[in-house]
């Protein structure tokens, strides 16, 4: 008798997992608006980027010396990182749509590979820094990544991996209760 209202609470419990997959894939694209990457030097504030401004790039610095020196910085745009941000959200959809156990296993591999690619958020991203001398006519363009410049995981980045590794796990016990 006891193993019967155990299968039914499972069932009960299981038919609402992909929904809370969804759920948690929304959770991990919604830490975008939290620091992806931060700075903290010895003397001075620290210096944090989102999670959105890592990925999709922006414009840091210009400055221009009357045509003699000019420079720029900018960050770049990151393919990794916007898999990173976005493919729980495709995992949550595919277990949504796809019954059984494709669908969960799809899910799976896509928390996994986001929650590696949000840890690894400082070095598959990168900063091009160029400037321009005047005078001598010549260019400079350097591109180094956020970890080479001394950048360590945000916050932002923390907690999205943390949240993709509980929908690997909650997609893995649904591929493995699922027929």
């Amino acid at each position: 008798m006891a193993k019967k209202s155990k299968k039914k609470s499972c069932k009960a419990v299981c038919k609402y997992i992909p929904f809370l997959l969804l759920l948690l894939s929304v959770v991990v694209v919604l830490m975008g608006f939290l620091a992806g990457v931060k700075y903290v030097p010895e003397n001075g504030d620290k210096i944090t980027y989102t999670l959105f401004e890592v990925t999709f790039g922006k414009k840091l610095t210009g400055v221009d010396l009357g045509g003699i020196l000019s420079g720029t910085s900018k960050i770049n745009f990151s393919f990794l990182a916007l898999l990173g941000l976005f493919l729980p959200l495709v995992g949550g959809i595919v277990v949504l749509f796809v019954k059984g156990k494709i669908g969960g296993l799809v899910a799976t591999l896509c928390f996994i590979a986001s929650a590696v690619l949000l840890f690894l958020v400082p070095s598959i991203t990168k900063i091009t820094s160029e400037v321009s001398s005047g005078i001598i006519g010549g260019t400079t363009k350097s591109a180094n990544t956020f970890k080479e410049l001394g950048y360590s995981l945000g916050v932002g980045s923390i907690l999205g991996g943390i949240v993709s590794c509980i929908g690997a796990l909650i997609s893995l016990f649904h591929t493995a209760t699922v027929k």
